[in-house]
């Protein structure tokens, strides 16, 4: 079933302000958010700002894993066709006197083909059937309780 979004209507009194745009009412109450540590405390420093630069600062650094992740998964990929073409390449030239016997005896050039390609599937499957079976990582038990999350703040 599709769902569509609707938005929903923005109560009245409250508006959209450019961003880093700051209207006049909000201005005094600005002022006194920044005036009062300073009378609190006068070696206070406040510094108000959005959560903009943090916000981007995290995502640049998300992006550099990303593409570092995307940079990784692209060589092992690479390796893993490079080393399928070795075994195949590898087990075709071991056939190679069995090959030419057979198409002298009359077998299609369709059969040979065939014959290549299961030789080089069979291992890819059984390395697949392998790691879904034994790759799995162990599920861990989650606590019945809060216990570890109560005894991490015990700490603080």
């Amino acid at each position: 079933m599709a769902r569509s979004y609707t938005p929903r209507p923005r109560p009245e009194g409250i508006r959209r302000f450019a961003p880093g745009a700051v209207p006049r009412q909000c201005r005094a109450l600005q002022s006194a958010v920044r005036d009062l540590p300073r009378e609190m405390d006068h070696d206070l420093l406040p510094r108000i700002a959005t959560l903009q630069p943090p916000v981007e600062s995290y995502l640049d650094s998300f992006w550099k894993v990303l593409d570092m992740m995307l940079l990784l998964g692209g060589a092992a990929i690479g390796l893993a066709i490079i080393g399928i073409y070795g075994v195949v390449a590898f087990s075709v030239s071991r056939r190679t006197r069995e090959m030419g016997i057979r198409m002298a005896l009359g077998t299609t050039r369709r059969d040979i083909v065939v014959s290549v390609i299961a030789s080089g599937v069979r291992p890819i499957l059984w390395g697949v059937q392998t790691t879904r079976t034994h790759g799995r990582p162990k599920r861990r038990r989650q606590p019945a309780s809060g216990a570890q999350l109560i005894w991490a703040w015990n700490l603080a």
